[in-house]
Formats: C-alpha cells, structure tokens, sequence
C-alpha cells in the first residue's frame, strides 16, 4: 500500500522513453525515407517493435540516440590523426549493432 504522497508524483519526462514511427526515425536519423531504417533492422542494427493489435512497427527512441551517440563519436576526429584532405563525397553509414 501507498502510503507517502510521494510516491504518487507522476514520472519525470526526461527518463521516459517512447515509440516513434519508422518514417520519423529516418527523419531524425537524416534518411531520405524509411527504406533506410527498414534495412538496419535487416542488418540488426535496429530494432523494431510490433504493437500488439496492430500491424505498424515502431523504433524506440532512445535507441535512434544511442545510434547518433556512437555515430558522432566515430565522426570526431582524433587529436592525433591527420586531418582528413577530402571532405566531399558519399556520408558514412551507420555502423555496429543496437543493444
């Protein structure tokens, strides 16, 4: 039984996490469509969650920032490396898995 008042405060927004669609999770991401985010789940990079009665999937969104996290650390050059010469050409794709 609940018995301090406490207890009953409602939860605090910036812990919560929720379900977004998978044509938004591409444009967080910065894809041009879902087919994108539907190839890394192919690859098991991401993971995509089925709600029940329903047949739409949905991405977690802390997992599309756990993605961006780790794909902003591999973007920043080291201290040591050499710059690089070329900056044009194709992006870097996402890589490594989502756990």
């Amino acid at each position: 039984m609940i018995s301090k008042k406490e207890d009953l405060s409602p939860p605090d927004k910036e812990n919560l996490d929720r379900f977004v669609k998978i044509s938004e999770a591409a444009r967080i991401m910065g894809f041009a469509n879902y087919n994108s985010v539907n190839h890394m789940n192919a690859r098991g990079q991401l993971k995509l969650y089925k709600m029940p009665h329903k047949n739409v999937k949905r991405v977690l969104l802390s997992d599309i920032n756990k993605i961006l996290l780790r794909q902003r650390f591999i973007d920043e050059p080291d201290a040591l490396s050499p710059p690089s010469k070329n900056k044009r050409g194709r992006p870097k794709k996402f890589t490594g898995n989502c756990n």
